[in-house]
């Protein structure tokens, strides 16, 4: 059976660095932005068939 879809989540205390080098660096699109009352954050990409989410401790 093929794989029909990836997903990775990262979890990374350089928030913003790393989603700047996803974002600007690889020019992924961001596809979604998370946040939580106790100031969390994530945000999603999308890489054609793939995902990759990146989240704040």
């Amino acid at each position: 059976m093929p794989v029909a879809e990836l997903r990775v989540a990262l979890t990374t205390e350089d928030y913003e660095r790393v989603v700047a080098f996803y974002r600007d660096g690889l020019g992924l699109d961001p596809a979604a932005l998370w946040t939580n009352d106790e100031g969390g954050r994530g945000q999603m990409f999308h890489a054609g068939r793939a995902a990759l989410e990146v989240f704040d401790p």
